[in-house]
């Protein structure tokens, strides 16, 4: 794919995102179903039930055993609410084969996802060997489908501006800070292509302080929590606080 075509891409999608950049972020990697038919766990009921027009990054295959963790059933119940799915997908730094991503993605696109978080990201530069392997990633989802979301989490808070042409949304990870304070590009972009993350957070109050905080900085999308494999039980108090601020 040429840069000029990626350039009109991300511009179709940088003027969806300025009608409205804060948006719920949820980033869950614990099991969303509760036996082999796709039953929706409890997590998954109360994700479904907070969440309303907000972005969802889950694992769409469980381990030990291997499940569809979106299952008919959990993949219902999310958009009830007008949420996008969004398909965790691990890149190694691009050790992982292309062939094994890509099949990773027609996997995860059968299913019915809104789009992918690839992880593990490494930094990269225009036309080098990095930039070229989620350049050939990026254009393949697009290739799939134009309206898949693709967002790139290297979690580092310095890194080239080169990366925006491959990503739809850049996460920063808990070094979100720090990318607003060195980045001398950021400002040419709307802040629905930044999201960041805050974790071992132990309460509400900080959790709702930091997104706030992330927002009124320019980082659109983030999430607050102690760790990704579980909801805390200040979960629904936290999205209620954050959504009033919308």
């Amino acid at each position: 794919m040429s840069s000029i075509i990626l350039y009109v891409r991300l511009e179709e999608v940088i003027l969806n995102f300025k009608q409205g950049y804060r948006k719920c972020l949820v980033l869950y990697y614990g099991w969303l179903v509760k036996n082999d038919k796709g039953e929706p766990s409890r997590d998954a009921v109360r994700i479904a039930s907070s969440v309303k027009d907000g972005i969802v990054i889950v694992n769409a295959f469980t381990s030990q055993p291997k499940l569809v963790n979106l299952s008919p059933h959990v993949l219902q119940l999310m958009r009830r609410g007008g949420n996008k799915i969004i398909a965790y997908i691990s890149t190694g730094w691009c050790s992982k084969p292309l062939s094994d991503v890509m099949s990773s993605v027609e996997d995860c696109i059968t299913l019915g996802v809104d789009g992918f978080f690839l992880d593990e990201v490494a930094s990269l530069r225009y036309y080098s060997n990095e930039f070229l392997y989620y350049a050939e990633v990026y254009d393949f989802i697009k290739y799939l489908n134009p309206n898949l979301l693709v967002i790139l989490n290297p979690g580092v808070g310095v890194i080239d501006e080169d990366i925006m042409q491959v990503a739809d949304i850049l996460s920063l990870e808990n070094q979100w800070r720090r990318f607003v304070s060195s980045s001398i590009w950021r400002h040419r972009y709307d802040a629905g292509r930044f999201m960041g993350l805050s974790t071992s957070v132990s309460n509400v109050g900080e959790a709702i302080a930091a997104t706030e905080e992330a927002w009124s900085l320019g980082i659109g999308l983030h999430y607050s929590t102690y760790q990704y494999i579980k909801l805390e039980e200040w979960f629904e108090e936290y999205i209620s606080g954050i959504c009033r601020r919308f």
